[in-house]
């Protein structure tokens, strides 16, 4: 901007977390105690301002702001480092523990994000080991092509292209063949989510699904994803439609 450029910040229509292998029988994280203590030690709102400069909003459910499947009322979780440690002591682990998050740096602010959630999370005891894999290793063991290793690991809810919850389910869910998150007293509600086409019926079972993962906190929920162009004042019309530059309607000066 300083430089005559200007800058247009865009929604990319999904949020950033950390996925929590809570169906791995060995990890803390299997208790939803323990899920929800990690959400009330991460100081999202923190992160945003400071980090992300206030240019997006934190997160506490499935679906991003832009999507259908959205429920203003559902808050994310605050940050209570207190109660935590509360939880964490119910659960069984006054003290914390150990545990190891694999994530990918090289998109965007995954490296930024982690780092932060994993110092607030040794505030309250939890020690985690950040291990980097490449992108070709990611996909791997989200395929199920190779084992993950961990306690929890780096993925985006993403609703993109269509902005809707089902969207995120498909990949999130009993639906998706890894079940990195599968819940399944929640499939059926899924299913009828999925294939309901009056629309109050399809936002109420929406609400019960978003309310449902909020509760149970398959994820360290942290913020929605901007997309940040930094736009030539030559380049005149530019935005980006559904994370798509409208390239026929851009003139240059």
């Amino acid at each position: 901007e300083a430089g005559g450029n200007k800058v247009v910040v865009s929604r990319r229509h999904d949020t950033l977390n950390l996925i929590l292998h809570h169906r791995k029988e060995d990890s803390p994280v299997k208790d939803v105690r323990v899920r929800r203590a990690l959400n009330y030690a991460y100081d999202k709102e923190t992160f945003v301002k400071e980090v992300m400069g206030g240019m997006t909003k934190t997160n506490g459910q499935p679906a991003d702001s832009s999507a259908t499947g959205y429920f203003p009322d559902i808050k994310p979780y605050p940050y209570d480092p207190a109660k935590a440690k509360k939880l964490l002591a119910e659960a069984g682990y006054p003290n914390g523990f150990d545990m190891k998050i694999e994530m990918v740096v090289a998109s965007g602010e995954f490296g930024d994000t982690f780092q932060a959630m994993a110092a607030d999370f040794k505030k309250v005891g939890v020690n985690a080991e950040l291990v980097v894999l490449t992108i070709p290793i990611f996909v791997k063991k989200i395929l199920k092509q190779q084992p993950w290793e961990g306690d929890a690991f780096t993925m985006m809810f993403e609703s993109h292209p269509i902005a809707d919850l089902t969207r995120v389910m498909a990949t999130h869910s009993c639906n998706f063949f890894a079940k990195h998150i599968c819940f399944d007293e929640m499939k059926e509600t899924i299913a009828a989510m999925d294939s309901e086409f009056d629309q109050e019926k399809r936002l109420k079972l929406m609400k019960k699904v978003a309310q449902f993962y909020h509760d149970q906190a398959p994820v360290v929920f942290s913020h929605e994803r901007p997309a940040i162009d930094g736009v030539s004042p030559k380049v005149k019309g530019y935005k980006l439609v559904n994370r798509v530059p409208n390239w026929h309607q851009i003139t240059i000066d």
